[in-house]
């Protein structure tokens, strides 16, 4: 998962903390990454 990892931060997504309104157990967290990308065009905001 590393590569797919890096290959989604290539593409301008970025690491953020895990929603809070989640369902996923805490016991499967430490497997997880949550990201995110802006996709409003440049400029706009």
């Amino acid at each position: 998962m590393t590569a797919a990892h890096a290959l989604y931060r290539s593409f301008g997504f970025a690491d953020i903390e895990p929603y809070a309104e989640r369902e996923i157990p805490d016991q499967y967290m430490p497997y997880l990454i949550f990201m995110e990308r802006d996709l409003r065009p440049a400029g706009s905001g």
